[in-house]
């Protein structure tokens, strides 16, 4: 082919590229009308009308390939059509368009493309397979049944300080220690405190019915209580004299609505502090003292109450994970015994996490606690389930403590690959979130991860090993042989 002949066949090609672009868009525009003004849905016009326009051009370079003799254009335009229609165009289409797909559809499908991409590269992920990384830990097993008496008793020792050093936690509630200090909104709040005197707001709504003098004393109380700024009202403003009806409607839906009256209260106290809880207190029965039916709220108040009801929610949640955590090892393992020392090792770790906060003197965020348990909870009693089980399938045919070292040995590679991966994930978002209740919620949870690690393997051990005789007589089928 001379080079004014490849000259022209990309002249061609170019114009044939931007006609069909074009006519595309036409196309699709026409289509889309049809459907309006049919009333037919677009997906019927899609599947007929443009389905059978847009397969026409194929269709044609395919029989005229075939009556040429070149057979394999035609079927590499065939399955090329349909692998880009099908791939290229639908990927475009859902990058394009919003797709609404729950998480429950996502999952199904996430997990049999995943199940398909490692079926596919089968034998090269074993071609290429590395030693482990695994740590060897028999010397340290070796140690721990060796001298299970003694981590048995520290087990012991560990549980009481450990459960009274988590309960004295400090925790926060508001959500500017939430957030990281750099935001302009955080700067603003932070200039409210310092210039200001405006650390929190409340807001005080009473019966606008009560008599002028008694709404001055009662501001007048209110304003005498330690760490209150400043007090706004309607009649600190405008004045007993001046009547309302010469006040401007606009001005008036301010501070008196439905029969009501609305005052703001600033206080040099932050949200969440116990001389905020105990002014919100002396406000209360100031307030109601003067109408019965007054609401005080605002971020404090809205504060104040979140304590409350989280600090009975969460004490419930916890008790109620334990019990069914309980309950479902005593059904596991048909034994009364196994749930008391599983959920105890269980309770260790969890609190031994907590206690560091604690003896670190850092804070943590009100939902910290009660996510730590939760999830903390259901890796540690995988842990503990895995390795109870393997100990009582090996006593079957081995002596307690060879037992004990070879389930210790073969469940501990899962425990320390699924508390590596439970590390990681969390210990990422650490590193990389400026979110200081996420931070601080992974930071517990990557710990965590260790903690229970260490706890099931080096303590729970040994523990099970002393404790395996009255293990076996409190559940029936505990030594039953194979």
């Amino acid at each position: 082919m001379t080079g004014s002949s490849l000259l022209w066949v990309l002249v061609l090609f170019t114009a044939g590229l931007v006609c069909i672009i074009k006519g595309g868009d036409f196309f699709v525009d026409a289509a889309a009308w049809m459907a309006e003004a049919s009333g037919i849905p677009k997906f019927i016009i899609g599947c007929t009308v443009v389905s059978f326009a847009t397969t026409l051009p194929e269709m044609l370079v395919s029989v005229f390939a075939a009556l040429e003799g070149n057979a394999d254009i035609a079927v590499g335009n065939a399955v090329g059509s349909v692998t880009a229609n099908t791939g290229l165009i639908m990927c475009l289409s859902l990058v394009c368009m919003e797709c609404h797909m729950t998480r429950k559809q996502f999952g199904v499908k996430a997990g049999l493309l995943l199940a398909a991409v490692v079926l596919l590269f089968e034998k090269q992920i074993i071609k290429y397979r590395h030693r482990s990384f695994v740590p060897d830990f028999t010397r340290l097993n070796k140690f721990t049944i060796k001298h299970k008496k003694a981590f048995a008793l520290l087990f012991l020792l560990l549980l009481a300080p450990a459960y009274l050093i988590q309960k004295n936690i400090d925790m926060y509630y508001s959500m500017d220690k939430a957030l990281p200090s750099y935001l302009t909104s955080m700067e603003g709040l932070t200039k409210l405190k310092d210039d200001f005197g405006m650390a929190c707001t409340q807001f005080v709504i009473i019966d606008d019915s009560l008599p002028a003098d008694k709404l001055i004393e009662m501001e007048n109380k209110l304003e005498a209580l330690d760490g209150v700024t400043s007090l706004l009202a309607y009649n600190s403003i405008v004045g007993a004299a001046i009547p309302d009806t010469i006040i401007p409607d606009d001005i008036m839906s301010l501070c008196k609505q439905d029969g009501k009256q609305l005052m703001m209260i600033n206080s040099e106290y932050g949200a969440a502090t116990d001389e905020l809880t105990a002014q919100l207190v002396k406000m209360d029965a100031i307030v109601k003292s003067y109408d019965p039916d007054a609401y005080i709220t605002g971020e404090g108040a809205i504060t104040q109450g979140l304590i409350d009801t989280t600090d009975v929610d969460f004490a419930v949640t916890a008790v109620l994970s334990i019990a069914a955590i309980f309950v479902l090892i005593a059904i596991c393992f048909k034994s009364p015994s196994l749930p008391v020392i599983l959920v105890l090792s269980i309770e260790l770790a969890i609190w031994i996490n907590l206690s560091i906060t604690v003896i670190m003197g850092t804070e943590a965020s009100f939902v910290d606690p009660t996510v730590v348990n939760c999830v903390q909870l259901g890796a540690t009693v995988d842990y503990a389930i895995l390795l109870t089980t393997r100990f009582r399938e090996e006593l079957r045919h081995l002596p307690r403590d060879e037992a004990m070292l070879k389930a210790v040995s073969a469940a501990q590679q899962s425990i320390f690959q699924s508390a590596g991966v439970f590390f990681a994930a969390t210990f990422g978002v650490y590193l990389v979130c400026d979110i200081y209740i996420v931070r601080g919620m992974c930071a517990l949870l990557a710990r965590g991860a260790i903690i229970s690690e260490i706890v099931i393997i080096v303590l729970l051990s040994p523990v099970l090993c002393v404790c395996e005789s009255f293990i076996a007589k409190t559940t029936p089928s505990w030594r039953l042989k194979t």
